[in-house]
């Protein structure tokens, strides 16, 4: 069809096929279906070998891997953040790159540590099977190690990055975020330990 109309002319479509001005049926609906199939086919096999080609990254190089979803992840989620600030407040909308690039310098340094946490607890306690010591062990060492740790150095690069006090910005929000912290993460992560692969960890705690 795109090819007849760039030939200009009029262009006719009907049951049997797709007709030039001159009713001479150039494209049969046979063959159209067949090349349509065949795209779709194509379309496909490319997302499969796309998407296994990004889950073997995540065995081959998780530090890399982790590092660069991270940034994605983070900088879309700041983008959308900033915009709903804005309509919220009432505000003209205006991007700050300065707060873009702190998120992201933060997910290169914060997300491949934590993708070594995930294995270093898969290999130490082994791979969840069901509620159990196990699951707990697991929910307890990210509440009371890992989440604390995450946390405390997310607030404290934001105030660096902001030019503001460190110690100040520690005792406003880390009670605060912990308490948060406490009350939503331990139902995500006992289903995460449960069902998530240990490579998929760290995204999964990205969103």
């Amino acid at each position: 069809l795109a090819l007849l109309l760039c030939r200009g002319g009029d262009v006719a479509i009907h049951r049997r096929g797709i007709a030039d001005g001159g009713g001479r049926f150039s494209y049969p609906m046979h063959a159209i279906r067949r090349y349509t199939t065949a795209m779709q086919s194509t379309g496909r096999i490319g997302l499969d070998r796309a998407v296994n080609a990004l889950s073997r990254s995540f065995d081959t190089h998780p530090l890399i891997t982790n590092a660069a979803a991270g940034v994605v992840v983070t900088t879309t989620g700041d983008a959308l953040s900033q915009r709903a600030m804005a309509y919220n407040r009432d505000e003209d909308y205006s991007h700050s790159w300065d707060r873009t690039r702190a998120v992201a310098g933060f997910a290169v340094m914060a997300y491949p540590c934590m993708s070594k946490w995930y294995r270093f607890t898969e290999k130490t306690f082994g791979a969840t099977t069901g509620f159990g010591w196990n699951l707990g062990i697991k929910v307890l060492l990210d509440e009371i190690v890992l989440a604390p740790v995450f946390n405390g150095a997310y607030i404290t690069w934001c105030a660096l990055t902001q030019g503001r006090s460190v110690q100040e910005a520690l005792e406003d929000k880390f009670v605060k975020v912990m308490l948060g912290d406490f009350v939503y993460w331990p139902g995500m992560m006992t289903f995460c330990f449960l069902k998530v692969p240990v490579k998929f960890r760290t995204i999964y705690v990205m969103f």
